[in-house]
């Protein structure tokens, strides 16, 4: 989500028209709370609740949201979006920054981090992803960047679901219902995404996932163990436990320039 300008995104393509017609970002809701899913209507409430008693005031917590996209306009679009699907919904944090994102979940669990992998910090998608997962995050990635081998590989890193911006806005909203209670999803671009995957299914931690991208793009072990801020040799089990676990997948990877080529076939490097 880099530029200027917003790319063309069908999903969002109303709001984004609408924002910037009123030259506003996305206005403040005060809209009437969202039924239980699974509610009939008329178990709905004149003032919006389904239910009512101690029965309807535990079902009124409100769902809380993160996104995570570098693009100010996308970020007011999306917000627009799941207000139509979640009126009640609480926006914990809306911004580009990982480290922030982070610390939000970390003061409060969020119900749905929307993450876009192409978030114009240098940093592999894979491992913003799986960041956010180790730390609890229920990840829905909703992004313009459909490379499948990166899909694949941050579905791998605990994402629940993958939706393109240029799919229709049902898909989206389906998603993101499932993603707030933790099911996995799967979109018409998650099905083509994982038909297509020729690549070995190979679990890695954070911890191993990070010293992979970052020995393969080509520091040595002691930069690695920098970045990482980490011993030296902490940082090289790391890397041996990688190759370990590639080795016993049929995918062995005892070279460098090996791991390179993995980790760009997987979408971790470019």
């Amino acid at each position: 989500a880099r530029g200027d300008s917003p790319p063309r995104c069908p999903l969002f393509h109303d709001t984004v028209s609408s924002l910037r017609g009123c030259g506003l970002g996305v206005p403040h809701h005060e809209g009437i709370p969202l039924p239980v899913t699974g509610a009939k209507p008329d178990q709905v409430g004149q003032d919006g609740a389904a239910g009512g008693g101690e029965e309807g005031d535990a079902m009124a917590v409100k769902t809380r949201v993160m996104v995570i996209d570098d693009h100010p306009l996308l970020r007011d679009a999306v917000r627009a979006r799941v207000l139509q699907v979640c009126p009640d919904a609480e926006f914990a944090y809306v911004g580009s920054s990982m480290n922030e994102a982070l610390d939000t979940q970390r003061a409060e669990a969020v119900d749905c981090t929307i993450l876009d992998l192409d978030l114009g910090d240098g940093q592999s998608p894979v491992v913003n992803t799986s960041r956010l997962v180790e730390n609890g995050c229920r990840v829905l990635i909703v992004s313009a960047l459909a490379d499948a081998a990166t899909v694949r590989a941050s579905l791998r890193a605990g994402a629940l679901g993958f939706v393109s911006k240029q799919a229709e806005v049902e898909e989206f909203e389906e998603s993101f219902r499932l993603t707030v209670v933790g099911v996995p999803s799967t979109s018409r671009d998650v099905a083509a995404i994982l038909s297509s995957d020729e690549t070995p299914s190979v679990p890695l931690s954070e911890r191993e996932r990070t010293a992979m991208v970052l020995y393969a793009s080509g520091l040595k072990i002691e930069a690695v163990a920098r970045r990482m801020n980490v011993k030296p040799a902490t940082a090289q089990e790391y890397i041996r436990r990688v190759r370990e676990k590639y080795s016993r997948a049929g995918a062995a990877i005892p070279t460098k320039t090996d791991m390179y080529r993995r980790a760009r076939d997987e979408g971790l490097v470019p």
